[in-house]
């Protein structure tokens, strides 16, 4: 087992600074001897070529009240008296001493994990690609088990504090098979294997929950290959989520320079559908800054906010892999589709000429609080709005009050919209678009 390096510097500092409480005067020697006839401990110290020994034995009496210890070194006849603090860690060091953090998890060497819960058939997998990046694996669809983008800052959060966990106790060096039932390791309720470039994969085990002594809640854990046994904060398994949808790149779509928003078209839904907005530019001759010149100054601002949000699109959080005509289900009811919004691309095609597309995309009204879904059957996905985009639609078309948080943003159009698009196709970039 290994030692935490810092705590045994602090305890060999203590050894070496270690002064004599007293000499006791007068010692019989048959009481000389039974000071020390049952050492407490035996502490050797080694280096620069020297080795000596300190035998620590009963308790002595202590004028100033902190208990003392009779103590001899090896090689001498005389008894004195040392305070207990010290050797009293020591009696504790295969506890105390010990290193803390088991896992000893490699961060740049990691190149997978997957979690595993007893209680469900599925698990989350994560792979890190040659590039970096990260995917996440997802059991959902019906087809069969999808690989899908990752977001790398959710996925290193969860492997840093994953790193940062340490044992609170240690329950057992060799636990018997009676012992690992009840500790709920012989069937762990979480299985995560970290996969490392180097082969030297490692299997944590999460076992029963009980309580420390003090109150605290903590969970037994162990390594696979290993037989010690671990108490870790019980809040631990509140570091992962089973959901694959919760690592999803946030990332809807990120537009390129060479494609051209042309035409938005934003309609209410319900009983009949209501038009709200239907603008497009010619790009030969005009510019969103120049079309919306005409505009009211209040309304250019969040207007100009939407179309750079549609432009590169960011997520809250994926809610479905999938699409439905009828709006968000949620666990106590559907929440219908209020708004659509509707983007005519311009793509670079072949030689000179440009190809049309139409991307669509539907929001709920407010959910709870902040949340608003959207969803579009293009992606084939459902997810949680950026609240800063459904106030830019609140304040637009929905004649409500935003949020006390809503700041309109000033009258001043980003730079790409009032640039000039160069149709030439040497210059043009292919489209990142679904």
């Amino acid at each position: 087992m290994e030692a935490d390096l810092e705590l045994v510097r602090n305890t060999l500092q203590q050894l070496t600074r270690l002064e004599v409480e007293r000499f006791p005067d007068n010692l019989a020697p048959e009481e000389r001897i039974s000071t020390i006839a049952d050492p407490r401990i035996r502490i050797t110290l080694e280096g620069n070529d020297r080795r000596e020994t300190l035998i620590i034995g009963g308790n002595a009496p202590s004028s100033g009240g902190a208990p003392t210890y009779y103590a001899e070194r090896e090689d001498r006849t005389a008894v004195v008296t040392v305070p207990a603090a010290p050797f009293d860690q020591l009696l504790e060091a295969q506890r105390e001493l010990r290193e803390r953090d088991f896992l000893k998890l490699d961060l740049e060497k990691l190149t997978g994990l997957e979690i595993k819960r007893a209680a469900v058939e599925s698990s989350l997998n994560l792979k890190r690609l040659e590039t970096g990046s990260w995917q996440v694996g997802d059991n959902s669809d019906d087809e069969g088990p999808l690989s899908i983008a990752a977001d790398s800052d959710v996925v290193d959060r969860l492997l840093t504090n994953l790193d940062r966990v340490e044992a609170l106790d240690f329950v057992s060096d060799v636990p018997t098979q009676s012992d690992l039932e009840s500790y709920g390791l012989d069937e762990p309720s979480w299985t995560l294997n970290f996969q490392n470039r180097d082969g030297d994969d490692r299997t944590l085990l999460v076992g029963a929950r009980t309580t420390l002594p003090e109150g605290r809640p903590v969970s037994f854990m162990k390594l696979e290959d290993e037989r010690f046994v671990y108490a870790v904060t019980s809040d631990v398994a509140r570091l992962w989520i089973l959901d694959p949808l919760f690592y999803r790149d946030r990332t809807l779509q990120s537009l390129g320079k060479s494609v051209r928003i042309e035409r938005v078209k934003v309609e209410k839904l319900g009983e009949s559908l209501e038009s709200l907005l239907d603008e497009s530019i010619d790009p030969s001759s005009e510019t969103w800054g120049t079309h919306l010149e005409s505009w009211p100054v209040e309304r250019q601002g969040p207007f100009w906010d939407l179309i750079g949000q549609f432009r590169d699109f960011e997520v809250a959080a994926f809610l479905e892999n999938s699409f439905s005509a009828e709006g968000y289900e949620s666990l106590v009811e559907v929440y219908p589709w209020e708004l659509k919004v509707s983007l005519t691309l311009a793509l670079p095609g072949d030689g000179e000429t440009f190809k049309s597309l139409v991307q669509t995309f539907y929001f709920t009204d407010r959910v709870s609080g902040s949340f608003h879904a959207g969803g579009s059957p293009d992606f084939g996905s459902m997810f949680q709005v950026d609240p800063a985009m459904m106030e830019n639609l609140y304040v637009l078309f929905l004649e409500r009050p935003a949020s006390p948080e809503y700041e309109a943003t000033e009258a001043e159009p980003p730079a790409y919209l009032n640039e000039e698009v160069d149709d030439s196709p040497k210059e043009a970039e292919p489209a990142d678009t679904p």
